[in-house]
């Protein structure tokens, strides 16, 4: 596509919008549109994600903006380059920049540091959903299995709810980045899993390996959790639904698979749960925790391991 010569006109064509759209519309359409290829790193996704947003960028008059306020500088008086409002802006924040300098350099040297001096075959699990967490006994379990430092991280995700719970925007940015942190393993509540299934890989090829390291009495105390590809989709166009999204912009579910996934175990014994050092926020007392491969893991046999170490001790 020549995106050069496209109008505004052109691109809510191709949004599907009318030309008239405002842009809340064009916003919401643009979400629903690249929602498909967020976070996938195949060439082809990755091409099809940028295009999308050229496209939003011409319909929603960014580019038009852009173009006309270059054309304005262009026309006024410079002084080694920069216009008298150019140069006024640079030095009013010249010492706000010299400030975030600093903090940038000591937080990069910060970083640095810590990855050099952290073990190298550390593992981290993520605790996610609407609860509190003691990771005190997760920590101690986990370095009982090896010897070595695990860290282990959470975020308080509020899904939607019949309890008057709001959904927390913080939760769900904390999540993200604590995913791309590409921890082992992922812990979150029954009410929650359906809506982050995406973040799960599938554990059939390790349910075998994880099943036969428990014992007897934690075996007893876990279940299998399915959930398929086109359940996901569906409950995503829920939330799109109530979000005021329109009829046309959800998928069609029918186009996905529904063949079964084993997304992780579900664990129901709130006693087990309480010991893990999880508390639900959702104050009825009920918790049933599923635990499960992160799929940003590179290490499924350590994922294996340490899903064993956790569950058995949690029935001890």
């Amino acid at each position: 596509m020549d995106f050069e010569k496209m109008t505004k006109e052109e691109a809510l064509a191709l949004m599907d919008l009318e030309p008239d759209a405002d842009i809340v519309a064009i916003d919401k359409r643009f979400w629903q549109m690249s929602k498909k290829y967020r976070g996938k790193d195949d060439p082809e996704s990755v091409a099809k994600e940028d295009e999308i947003a050229a496209i939003y960028d011409i319909a929603s008059g960014k580019r038009d903006a852009r173009i006309a306020e270059e054309a304005r500088i262009a026309k006024e008086p410079k002084i080694l380059g920069m216009t008298f409002k150019q140069w006024g802006t640079f030095f009013g924040y010249t010492w706000v920049k010299i400030v975030l300098g600093v903090v940038l350099v000591s937080v990069t040297f910060f970083i640095v540091y810590s990855i050099i001096n952290r073990p190298k075959n550390d593992n981290s699990v993520v605790v996610f959903g609407h609860l509190a967490l003691d990771k005190t006994y997760i920590c101690q379990t986990l370095k009982e299995m090896d010897g070595k430092t695990h860290y282990v991280d959470s975020a308080d995700v509020v899904v939607p709810n019949d309890k008057g719970v709001q959904l927390s925007e913080h939760g769900d940015e904390t999540f993200n980045a604590l995913f791309f942190t590409k921890p082992e393993v992922l812990i979150t509540e029954k009410i929650t899993y359906p809506y982050y299934f995406d973040a799960f890989a599938d554990m059939a090829p390790i349910e075998d390996q994880v099943m036969a390291g428990l014992s007897e009495k934690a075996k007893a105390g876990v279940a299998p959790v399915y959930m398929s590809l086109r359940e996901a989709v569906e409950r995503t166009n829920e939330v799109y639904w109530n979000s005021g999204f329109a009829e046309d912009m959800l998928d069609d579910p029918s186009q996905y698979s529904d063949e079964p996934i084993l997304i992780g175990l579900e664990i129901t014994d709130s006693s087990a749960n309480a010991k893990l050092g999880i508390r639900s926020g959702w104050n009825d007392g009920n918790m049933t925790l599923v635990i499960g491969q992160c799929k940003n893991c590179k290490d499924s046999d350590r994922a294996a391991k340490m899903m064993i170490a956790l569950i058995d001790s949690a029935f001890e």
